[in-house]
């Protein structure tokens, strides 16, 4: 594997030259990047433009470097520069310690990002956009004007954040793989009948399955879990609903009905967010979501994180609750 050092001939301990006795150079950073660089752009005068370096002194590093690695790795070709088969051989190897680096470099990004705010939160996109916000609001309004990160994430990313420490709490839904992490589970919520103002169903005080028969149906993905149970549910009391739309999106699915387009079923933060556009009806459905707090294990949280967590238990209650006035 290549080894690119940033050093000087100093830092080399015990540093006697070559067995010509010639003062040898170490290879350097910038002899690695330009012999990169023009692998890529083919083009001396343009790696010395990415390069912010005169064209000589690009074709000064391409010669240091081909010495260091004592292989040949130009050949004229007219006025320009050809790569020999040594030269791509070798360009395999940098490019694999470039994309190293740049994922360093990356993983330095979020550590800074860390860094400059006093709380990170990872969360999936339905808890980003419908509870996250208020409760930014009252952290501020809490505790001051510090600053505060929400990354909104798949599954499996969010957990990623946690383990990585790029994020200090982490919102999800069950079913999720939560080996090496503290858990806090919160109240199991219900899902809601999304309904367009002034639908015939509108005036139930419970919707059941048997009333999606032959009902304009906005739904969620196939791939999903409660799309699948719900599914179950109709096939089980031989109900079918007429499918008009499929969103990927619980807001898009949500505003497709507030237009007019079918009925839904929803979990209550979209529903209840979008509440004075529809109208919301509990659902007779054996269904519950679940969702999880997760953290580093046994790692102590800051006064702020309890608060979120304090927060989002008291909040999950509230939406458990089936008090839709």
């Amino acid at each position: 594997m290549l080894k690119v050092f940033m050093m000087s001939t100093n830092d080399v301990p015990g540093y006697r030259g070559d067995r010509k006795g010639k003062a040898n150079s170490v290879m350097n950073f910038r002899q690695v990047e330009a012999f990169r660089t023009v692998l890529i752009t083919g083009s001396v005068t343009k790696t010395a433009k990415a390069m912010n370096v005169t064209q000589p002194a690009v074709s000064r590093l391409l010669k240091d470097f081909g010495k260091e690695t004592g292989l040949l790795l130009f050949e004229r070709d007219g006025t320009g520069l050809k790569p020999t088969q040594e030269a791509r051989q070798l360009f395999e190897e940098v490019n694999r310690a470039f994309v190293g680096l740049d994922s360093i470099m990356q993983a330095a990004l979020q550590i800074r990002h860390k860094e400059t705010a006093d709380l990170s939160i990872a969360a999936i996109s339905t808890i980003s956009i419908n509870v996250l916000p208020e409760l930014v609001q009252r952290i501020l309004r809490r505790f001051g004007n510090h600053p505060i990160a929400i990354n909104t994430l798949t599954t499996p990313e969010v957990i990623s954040e946690v383990k990585q420490d790029m994020a200090g709490l982490g919102i999800v839904e069950l079913p999720v793989s939560i080996d090496g992490l503290s858990v806090e589970r919160l109240p199991p919520i219900r899902p809601l009948v999304l309904l367009p103002k002034g639908h015939r169903l509108s005036k139930k005080q419970i919707v059941t399955a048997a009333d999606f028969h032959n009902e304009n149906y906005v739904a969620l993905p196939s791939h999903l879990l409660h799309r699948a149970k719900i599914d179950r549910i109709f096939a089980d009391q031989n109900v079918e609903p007429r499918l008009v739309a499929e969103a990927r999106s619980t807001f898009v699915a949500a505003r497709l009905v507030s237009l007019g387009v079918g009925i839904a079923i929803l979990d209550p933060f979209v529903a209840k967010t979008l509440r004075s556009e529809v109208d919301l009806r509990p659902v007779d459905f054996d269904i519950q979501y679940e969702y999880i707090i997760v953290y580093k294990y046994n790692r102590t949280l800051s006064k702020r994180e309890r608060y979120v967590c304090d927060y989002l238990h008291d909040k999950f209650t509230e939406f458990s609750q089936t008090d839709l006035e």
